[in-house]
């Protein structure tokens, strides 16, 4: 008689959006080839221990295996990945996880994931014949080719690509482009990522009363960033009474005077389904993925503001098309603001919050 081994699916992650992606995929059956699959986290975000237990303890995967520290430094910056592969895979999964991972001989016949990680290249070194599938990882995953741009060319094409709205792909990555089941219309499934992100009305407090809603960029020492943050929070102080700042992980700059701060830093996808943000609220940011989610998971159209070409910044030819793709899927393109100057930028928010 010839045993036969089920098949088994790894999903790999290192953003709480992605693993909120990994849930959506899982919690409806998709992807998964009828068995329970492994999830690979990497400690690469603030409070990615305490997600991981409680990951654990929701038994949707088989093994959760953690790489990197919990709560310590990010596990890796993106950004600096080479396109190679690693000569001794199963060694470097062994690094990464621990001595005890040699004793696993689990394989893989499907890979899922939304970036390139050295995880990700080890995976299919040890199972070349895995099929690849990847999934929503932000406003990168809509343009152009995320994974060879990001050290992933020596990866297979992936068979399929799933995103939180499929309408507004416009990347070359793949053909086979798909919606992933909407979580706006799934209260079964709110519950369950609401636990597992620890979402609570301590989460929500923060938001209470606010229209406005200053979302950070990474500081990483740049000046032209802390230039950025100064004007963007000068132009903010008339309308401190009605806005919160949402910091990004990587914005160490010390907190403003008289403004509101979301200290709880809840998953921010499950803070706009929950309604903190509608279509009375302004969104604004240098240009962030956050600003598309209340438009991606519930079709809901603030004002978002844009501040990536203030006072002679240069935005990027991609970001230039990230503005314009968004603005071609609102109903109301207006309300897809891009000031140049300080004044356009005070009158955009006095007109949107007046």
């Amino acid at each position: 008689m010839i045993s036969t081994i089920a098949p088994k699916t790894a999903f790999i992650c290192g953003t709480p959006l992605q693993i909120l992606g990994c849930i959506d995929l899982v919690f409806h059956q998709m992807e998964t080839d009828g068995s329970k699959p492994d999830l690979y986290l990497r400690h690469d975000f603030n409070g990615s221990g305490e997600l991981a237990q409680r990951l654990a303890i929701a038994d949707i995967f088989d093994n959760v295996f953690q790489i990197g520290v919990p709560n310590g430094r990010p596990f890796s910056i993106r950004g600096n990945e080479s396109d190679t592969l690693p000569e001794r895979p199963l060694n470097l999964l062994c690094q990464q996880i621990g001595e005890a991972y040699s004793d696993f001989t689990q394989s893989y016949t499907k890979l899922v994931f939304t970036y390139p990680y050295d995880t990700v290249k080890a995976l299919y070194c040890l199972n070349p014949h895995a099929k690849i599938v990847t999934f929503e990882d932000g406003i990168g995953s809509y343009f152009g080719d995320i994974l060879a741009a990001n050290g992933g060319a020596l990866l297979p094409h992936p068979q399929k690509l799933y995103l939180w709205d499929a309408h507004m792909y416009t990347g070359n990555l793949i053909g086979d482009v798909r919606s992933l089941p909407s979580m706006a219309s799934d209260p079964a499934m709110q519950l369950i990522v609401a636990e597992i992100f620890n979402i609570t009305a301590q989460s929500l407090a923060p938001y209470k009363g606010k229209r406005c809603v200053y979302l950070t960029q990474p500081i990483d020492g740049k000046p032209e960033r802390k230039q950025e943050l100064r004007e963007t929070v000068a132009a903010l102080k008339p309308w401190r009474a009605i806005t919160v700042i949402r910091r990004h992980p990587r914005d160490n700059s010390p907190e403003m005077p008289d403004f509101t701060y979301d200290c709880e830093n809840a998953q921010w996808e499950l803070l706009c389904l929950s309604g903190i943000v509608d279509s009375t609220s302004v969104l604004v940011s240098s240009i962030s993925t956050a600003q598309l989610s209340p438009k991606l998971l519930h079709d809901s159209e603030p004002t978002l503001i844009f501040t990536a070409c203030l006072n002679g910044r240069a935005a990027t030819q991609g970001e230039l098309s990230v503005i314009d793709t968004i603005r071609h899927a609102y109903r109301d393109g207006s309300k897809i603001i891009v000031p140049r100057t300080n004044n356009e930028f005070c009158t955009a928010l006095t007109r949107s919050l007046a």
